[in-house]
C-alpha cells in the first residue's frame, strides 16, 4: 500500500502553480493578475500595480547579477515603508514584497558576494530591516565590507549562513585598527541573538580592534560555527583579535577556528558587579595567536570544553585582571580542554584581585615552549591567586621545558590529583617557591630533569 507524503503532494501543487504564474508572465506591462519579468529592482519601481499581481526581477542591480526574486503586490491595507530589499515600493505606491523561505536574504538588498564588489551598503539595510524576532540569511559567498558592521539594538535575532567555511564577510577597509562586527551596546542588553555558518576574515592586516565584538549580549546568546580566518585561507593571520565577550552572560560559543595574531577569545566582565557569567566554549581550535583564551577580569562561571589552543606565542590560557579590574570566579577548564606547544606558558593564573577564587583545571598540557623561537615553557604557572583553590585534575602535564606545575602564592590552596601525570619536564614536575602547607600534591611525578 502506498501511503501519500503530504508535505510532497503540497510542494507539487505549489511548484504547479508557480509554474502557471510563470507561464502567464510576460515582460512589459501585463494584465491584472499577471507575473511578469522585469531586469532590476530600479525597473520593478516602475511597474504598474494595477495591471500586475507578481513581478520576478532578473537582478537586483543588473540583470544576471545573482540577486533575482519574486516579488508578489501586498493587497493588505497596511503602509509599508520601503527598506530597498525585501519591501519595495512603486512610483505608483504599490507594495511589492519579496518572496523568500530561510530567512530575510541578504541579496535582496544587492549584495552581490563575490568578493569584489563592495557590499557594504548592502549589509547594512539588510540588518537595519530585521525587527524583534526575525532571521537574516547570508548565502555561500564572500561580502566584501570596508568600514565597521553594527548590528541593531534588537532582540531575538538570528544571523544565519551556510556554514563558515561557504559564507564569508571579508573586510578590505583603509582602517586597520577597529572592531569589524559589533554587536550590543553598553547601554542595552542584547537577549537571544544567535549567529551561525558564517566566517569573518581580513584582506588588510590589522594593527587593533576584534573581528567580532560581543557587549552586553545576555539571556542565552548562542553561536555556532562562527570562525575567524582560517589556517589555510589566502589572506593568512591578518585578523588582530578574535572576539572580544564584553560583559555577556549565558553565552555559548560552539564550534569555531579561530586563527589572528593577538588574543583568540577575550572574555571580561565589568567593574562593581558580577554580570558577566556562564560562558561556555566548546569543539573549537585556536592556533598561532599571541594568547589563546583571555579570561582578564570580572568573569565567573567560564566553562572551556572541547577547546584545543596550540602554538600560542605567549600563553594558551590567560587568566588575570587587565581588561577590567575585577576578580574573575568559578573557572572551569575540561578534560577534553587541550593546551599545546604554546611559547612561555601552557596556562598562566595571575590575578591580584581576586580573592578566594576558584579554578577546576583539567586540561591537558604537552610541550610547552617546544615551537623555535620558544623561550623556556612552563605547563601550569600560578603566579597570583590570593588564598584561591585550584584543584589540578590533568591526565597528562607533559614535555614542558621549564616546569609542569609551577606555585608562586603561598596563599594558594592547591590539590593534584593522584591520576595526574607530571612527566618528562625539564624542570621540575611540581615546584612551590615557599613551602606552604596549603599544597596537597598526588600526582605521579615520571622522568622531569628535577623531581
Amino acid at each position: 500500500m502506498v501511503r501519500l507524503d503530504l508535505r510532497f503532494f503540497c510542494k507539487v501543487c505549489l511548484l504547479l502553480l508557480l509554474s502557471c504564474f510563470l507561464l502567464a508572465g510576460c515582460s512589459g506591462g501585463g494584465k491584472n493578475g499577471e507575473t511578469i519579468s522585469v531586469e532590476n529592482v530600479a525597473a520593478l519601481r516602475k511597474v504598474d500595480g494595477k495591471k500586475v499581481s507578481a513581478v520576478i526581477t532578473s537582478g537586483y542591480h543588473y540583470s544576471g547579477d545573482g540577486c533575482g526574486f519574486t516579488y508578489v503586490k501586498d493587497t493588505t491595507s497596511q503602509k509599508y515603508s520601503d527598506n530597498g530589499g525585501s519591501v519595495i515600493v512603486g512610483e505608483d505606491g504599490t507594495c511589492w514584497r519579496a518572496v523568500y523561505e530561510t530567512g530575510l536574504p541578504l541579496k535582496a538588498f544587492g549584495a552581490i558576494g563575490d568578493g569584489k564588489h563592495d557590499d557594504t551598503a548592502a549589509i547594512r539595510a539588510w540588518l537595519a530591516a530585521l525587527q524583534n524576532g526575525d532571521s537574516g540569511y547570508a548565502t555561500a559567498g564572500t561580502y566584501r565590507f570596508n568600514e565597521t558592521i553594527t548590528f541593531p539594538a534588537r532582540r531575538d535575532i538570528s544571523i544565519l549562513g551556510d556554514g563558515s567555511q561557504q559564507t564569508v564577510f571579508m573586510y578590505n577597509g583603509d582602517n586597520d585598527n577597529c572592531d569589524l562586527f559589533v554587536v550590543g551596546g553598553k547601554e542595552y542588553e542584547s537577549i537571544g541573538w544567535t549567529l551561525q555558518g558564517f566566517n569573518i576574515e581580513s584582506k588588510q592586516t590589522m594593527k587593533g580592534g576584534s573581528a567580532l565584538r560581543l557587549i552586553n549580549m545576555k539571556h542565552t546568546a548562542r553561536l555556532r560555527d562562527v570562525s575567524l580566518s582560517h589556517v589555510d585561507g589566502s589572506t593568512g593571520r591578518k585578523l588582530w583579535n578574535g572576539v572580544f565577550m564584553d560583559n555577556c552572560s549565558l553565552t555559548y560559543y560552539i564550534g569555531f577556528e579561530i586563527n589572528c595574531q593577538n588574543e583568540g577569545i577575550m572574555l571580561a566582565g565589568k567593574e562593581g558587579t558580577d554580570s558577566s557569567a556562564d560562558i561556555y566554549l566548546d569543539q573549537g581550535t585556536i592556533n598561532f595567536s599571541r594568547i589563546g583564551v583571555h579570561c582578564g577580569g570580572g568573569v565567573g562561571g567560564l566553562y572551556i570544553g572541547q577547546v584545543l589552543i596550540y602554538g600560542s606565542t605567549e600563553v594558551g590560557y590567560l587568566q588575570d585582571n587587565t581588561l577590567v579590574a575585577r576578580g574573575n570566579r568559578e573557572i572551569f577548564l575540561s578534560d577534553q580542554c587541550v593546551l599545546d606547544a604554546c611559547h612561555s606558558y601552557c596556562a598562566l593564573i595571575d590575578e591580584p584581585l581576586s580573592v578566594q577564587g576558584t579554578l577546576d583545571f583539567k586540561a591537558f598540557i604537552s610541550g610547552a615552549g617546544w615551537i623555535d623561537p620558544a623561550t623556556p615553557g612552563t605547563g601550569l604557572l600560578i603566579k597570583k591567586l590570593p588564598e584561591g583553590r585550584v584543584s589540578i585534575g590533568s591526565q597528562h602535564i607533559k614535555h614542558c621545558k621549564a616546569n609542569g606545575v609551577e606555585v608562586q602564592d603561598s596563599t594558594t590552596y592547591v590539590r593534584v590529583s593522584s591520576t595526574t601525570y607530571l612527566i618528562g619536564n625539564g624542570g621540575w614536575g611540581f615546584y612551590v617557591q615557599r613551602k606552604s602547607d596549603k599544597i596537597d600534591n598526588q600526582a605521579m611525578m615520571i622522568a622531569n630533569g628535577k623531581n
